[in-house]
């Protein structure tokens, strides 16, 4: 239990969460929140279900028991290099107003990682709102979240058009007894794009809900094999009567992808545009002949929980070979070397030969270096981590792989 001046910081009791929830909303609403909005209500009494998967901390004002602090933490897969890494989706810090500049916002997020790596999390990951802050708690930029909004028109003229012959394929509103498939579709996807996080629920929590409104499956042949989420939004363009906002969408295969994308498009007709995550090398960058400028080209950040764990955990292209000391330095309980041994692909993490050149690095850009965001060819040269060039050169090819990207928000 963390303390603050006249402050408690600990796990939310079940009657909290809906007071947390209500002040996350108001922090983050774009208009002026009411007064005390974490203050206790009659519907503060009645708890959620909990979920298993899903820790919550707050700050309580201690003498009227009003939440003035949040952090959810969910615990999902993220995979690197073909491999699953049970991780930690950091959303909602926020911090009341009239209480910030106490180093509120740290101390949550502190514990609520501390909890997370109670459970066997080795990775965090968020959607940073300020990477100064972030970075200061030892999470690197692991990556983009390249969104663009792409014009209607456009995707219906340039998309492949469907094979001939093709069989019937059915698009319905998801239900949720469609939780497994889609979330096999989800997993099958992951394990081809690093940073992607799955959408498993762990430790025996309930399902993923993914009958949410604009939440469609594609089905042939009885059985699923896509899923799209398509919300609406006040309209960007004049005249126009809203924006489409694919919020994600996966297909078992381009064809499937294909036919989710129509039915998306078909599902916001009045809308001149639809905003989309491009991933790289997907479907929409290479069928696009243009693309309206992004709008937003975010970050998202990895904080590395147990360094020795993740690295040990992640997985490696089947060439490499390498053997290095890496002297991470941020973290709470000081300096750490991790001993990094990779051969043929495979890893170890320990005892490495006594030679075996030394990484000096901060936390942070360890974390930017793992996703291979970060190159440490040029991180050398910038000044952020310590090595000789040959060593630089060889972590450039311990690391190496496709853009990792945070596919779905959460």
């Amino acid at each position: 239990m963390a303390e603050r001046p006249g402050v408690v910081v600990r796990a939310a009791q079940g009657h909290e969460v809906v007071a947390a929830r209500r002040l996350a909303a108001a922090v983050f609403s774009s208009t002026t929140p009411g007064p005390r909005p974490g203050a206790p209500t009659g519907e503060d009494r009645v708890a959620p279900a909990a979920d298993p998967s899903e820790l919550r901390v707050v700050a309580v004002d201690a003498a009227d028991g009003t939440v003035v602090g949040t952090v959810t933490v969910r615990l999902r897969g993220q995979w690197f290099a073909g491999a699953r890494l049970l991780g930690a989706a950091v959303s909602s810090v926020a911090v009341d107003p009239a209480h910030r500049g106490r180093g509120l916002g740290g101390a949550l997020l502190e514990r609520a990682l501390e909890s997370a790596a109670a459970w066997g999390a080795v990775v965090a990951a968020l959607v940073p709102s300020t990477h100064r802050f972030y970075r200061a708690h030892g999470f690197g930029v692991a990556g983009h979240r390249p969104v663009h909004a792409l014009r209607v028109r456009e995707l219906l003229t340039d998309l492949p058009r469907a094979p001939r012959g093709e069989a019937a394929v059915v698009v319905r509103p998801t239900t949720p007894t469609d939780a497994a498939a889609v979330a096999d579709l989800v997993e099958r996807r992951a394990a081809v794009l690093d940073g992607a996080l799955d959408h498993r629920r762990l430790l025996g929590g309930p399902a993923e809900d993914v009958s949410e409104a604009g939440s469609w499956v594609l089905e042939r042949g009885g059985r699923v094999t896509g899923w799209c989420v398509v919300h609406r939004r006040p309209p960007s363009v004049p005249g126009a009567t809203y924006d489409g906002v694919v919020r994600d969408l996966v297909g078992q295969t381009p064809d499937d992808e294909v036919a989710l994308w129509r039915r998306a498009v078909a599902d916001v007709p009045a809308a001149p545009l639809v905003e989309a995550l491009v991933l790289p090398g997907g479907l929409l960058e290479e069928s696009l002949e243009r693309q309206v400028a992004p709008v937003e080209d975010g970050t998202w950040m990895l904080r590395l929980l147990d360094p020795a764990a993740a690295l040990a955990q992640r997985g490696y292209a089947p060439g490499t070979t390498a053997e290095v000391r890496l002297r991470v330095s941020g973290g709470a309980g000081g300096p750490v070397e991790v001993g990094l041994g990779v051969a043929s692909g495979r890893v170890r993490t320990g005892a490495v030969a006594p030679d075996a050149p030394v990484v000096e690095l901060g936390l942070a850009d360890l974390g930017s270096v793992f996703t291979g965001h970060l190159d440490p060819v040029r991180a050398r040269a910038r000044g952020l981590i310590a090595c000789d060039a040959a060593t630089a050169a060889l972590l450039r090819g311990v690391f190496a792989g496709p853009p990792a990207v945070l596919a779905r928000a959460f």
